[in-house]
């Protein structure tokens, strides 16, 4: 008998979350989504999860209870690890309802990215260069 046959056998009451809030199954579905995120862009960079926690300053166990959804995070934390993975946050916020969902449009959160700071001596240099070009254009 494969696998298959034997979980097909196995009861299983038919609601089987019957137990759980909304609020928690939602925070189940974003747990579960973080940690799937992490385990992705862990292995896309070919990084182990001692690897991973090395770059973060925590020990493996903490990387392993965090995807097997044995820990949750904090947003910190979730920030901390997204950006040592090169990920960027984008946070949707969609409302409940339907009079809601057809009347606005859903809140997106993004964290910004770093910008580079040109120091202000080459900003002159360059719009002094775009003038000079402008100028000998009209000329």
């Amino acid at each position: 008998m494969t696998l298959e046959e034997k979980l097909a056998k196995v009861p299983v009451e038919n609601n089987f979350f019957s137990e759980l809030s909304e609020v928690d199954i939602a925070y189940g579905k974003l747990m579960g989504k973080i940690a799937g995120k992490i385990i992705l862009e862990r292995t896309k960079n070919h990084l182990s999860q001692e690897d991973l926690a090395k770059k973060l300053g925590v020990k493996q166990s903490l990387i392993s209870k965090w995807e097997s959804g044995d820990n949750n995070f904090t947003f910190l934390q979730v920030i901390k690890i997204f950006n040592k993975l090169g990920i960027d946050i984008d946070i949707v916020f969609n409302p409940q309802n339907q009079y809601m969902q057809n009347s606005i449009s859903p809140f997106r959160f993004t964290m910004p990215q770093k910008t580079k700071t040109i120091p202000s001596e080459d900003v002159r240099n360059i719009l002094s260069e775009e003038f000079l070009e402008k100028e000998s254009a009209i000329a």
